[in-house]
């Protein structure tokens, strides 16, 4: 999965978890909700200051990490405890 599909899928669950619709956000962002529409469906290109505007109206930020810390915490966490 490419990670702008990745990143909208987890704007796209904390939306859903406070409720929060693509016409708010399209408010919030003071853009028309065919634009935000068009995001979320892949048919308009996701950039950087469009991702920021989007994560800072929702109270969320990116966060990047390690894929060598994401595997080392997936094989602690399969591990039996002592």
């Amino acid at each position: 999965m490419r990670y702008d599909a990745q990143i909208l899928l987890g704007i796209e669950e904390h939306m859903k978890q406070k409720g929060i619709s693509q016409a708010e956000l399209a408010r919030r962002l003071d853009v028309r909700p065919q634009s935000v529409s068009q995001v979320f469906t892949g048919k308009r290109a996701v950039i950087t200051t469009t991702l920021e505007n989007i994560l800072d109206a929702l109270g969320l930020e990116l966060v990047v990490r390690s894929k060598t810390i994401e595997s080392e915490d997936a094989s602690a966490s399969q591990m039996p405890p002592s």
